[in-house]
């Protein structure tokens, strides 16, 4: 074991990544996205965690703080050195075998046997964290064997979702908070804000799709839908201009009329799954443009403009999800136009991965938007790149030139083509 000791901010947690990541490829770095992977690790052992697998010591410590039961620390800690040191013990004597030192070899290899071996004398007994049955507790006689956080995140697809490591995929399904809860803990009102699932859960996507994390209820609702989940079905909206259902019933005929009178309509999830449940959004092969900011929404409706216009406002909500997957579906032509800073291009992915089309996306776009813009409307680029499939030179062009395009400044080249 290594420890390594220095000051605050002085590079000792990437010491310890650079160090994992020397590891032979057949080991794997025991890190669940879990928020409570200390928790994970738990219940981890308790199924048997594999050989040739490095645990994150932090997590012992997390444990610490949030297991409910004393023992459970005692147990993680136990179970996670002994299976570390066994593992560690047959590489090092399989090191020393093909070196040819055969007396060491020996001894290693007795030495991790024997860790193994009481290991497993410990599961047959019914003693120790790995594998080993826990009696209920008296004031939790039906306590799960997964706790409820891990459980949520299995069922919206985290578990095994990278971390930070490119945008969020989208959602196989789409549930309400109240729903998803009622299904995890028998309890509508479960994972609700100030419940330690929905806290740890809500810890958890922030850290699978590379977001801080929030402390207001705007924020808490923008994490939630990252995967899928709807928490108000009011609040979050998607604006529209000129979108005009081609159905007889009254929701779209209300939505022509609006169109008309030259009026914007917020969408919420709530009209989308009441009356507008049913009606096509869009007549197939209609061209519907996308924006990221409403600025650009706003310009069009100043200017009675006649193309089809949504705006998303920035990440879109699950209203916006919700309406691009209809209008998808219904065979809408979705053209998608964001900002030329990392974060627009994480959204724009996740857009288009869904079978939206760039609109003046590409990194010609981006170049000539640099050759004709002053300066002062340029802003340096920050953040990590991000991959930009259907167009790769568009982020080595931006990753070159690190100044970011923000939609607004494009305003006359958007305008003109929602104006034919």
């Amino acid at each position: 074991m290594a420890v390594l000791v220095g000051e605050s901010s002085t590079g000792k947690t990437r010491a310890c990544w650079e160090a994992v990541a020397e590891l032979p490829t057949r080991w794997r770095l025991w890190h669940p996205f879990d928020p409570s992977p200390a928790q994970a690790l738990a219940n981890e052992m308790r199924e048997g965690i594999a050989a040739r697998t490095a645990i994150w010591l932090n997590d012992l410590s997390e444990l610490a703080a949030l297991a409910t039961e004393p023992a459970e620390v005692e147990e993680a800690a136990r179970g996670a050195f002994a299976v570390g040191e066994a593992t560690l013990l047959k590489e090092l004597a399989e090191r020393a075998e093909a070196d040819g030192r055969a007396a060491d070899a020996a001894r290693l290899y007795g030495d991790a046997i024997g860790i193994f071996e009481r290991q497993r004398r410990q599961r047959e007994e019914g003693v120790g964290l790995i594998e080993g049955p826990r009696p209920p507790s008296a004031d939790a006689p039906d306590r799960p064997r997964r706790p409820r956080a891990v459980r949520t995140m299995a069922v919206l697809g985290l578990a095994r979702t990278p971390s930070a490591g490119g945008p969020a995929r989208q959602p196989a399904r789409w549930w309400e908070l109240g729903e998803l809860a009622a299904h995890i803990t028998g309890d509508a009102h479960g994972l609700d804000e100030g419940r330690l699932a929905g806290t740890l859960t809500l810890k958890g996507i922030a850290a699978a799709c590379g977001l801080p994390g929030s402390e207001s209820s705007a924020g808490r609702r923008l994490l939630w839908e990252q995967v899928g989940v709807s928490a108000d079905m009011l609040s979050g909206t998607v604006i529209v201009w000129k979108l005009a259902p081609p159905g007889p019933d009254p929701w779209a005929s209300m939505m022509r009329a609006r169109g008309d009178l030259g009026l914007a309509t917020h969408l919420t999830m709530h009209e989308l799954r009441t009356a507008a449940v049913s009606a096509p959004l869009a007549a197939p092969q209609t061209t519907v443009r996308w924006c990221e900011n409403p600025q650009v929404l706003q310009a069009a409706a100043r200017y009675g403009l006649p193309g089809v216009l949504v705006c998303g406002s920035g990440n879109p909500s699950s209203a916006g999800w919700e309406l691009l997957q209809r209008l998808l579906t219904d065979g809408a032509h979705v053209l998608y136009h964001g900002d030329f800073d990392w974060a627009g291009i994480t959204i724009a992915e996740r857009v288009l991965r869904l079978g939206a089309y760039p609109w003046r996306m590409s990194a010609a776009d981006y170049l000539t938007a640099l050759a004709y813009l002053s300066t002062d409307r340029l802003a340096p680029l920050a953040g990590e790149p991000v991959a930009t499939p259907w167009d790769p030179r568009l982020e080595q062009a931006m990753s070159e030139k690190g100044l970011a395009v923000h939609e607004e400044a494009l305003l006359p080249r958007l305008l003109a083509d929602l104006s034919g």
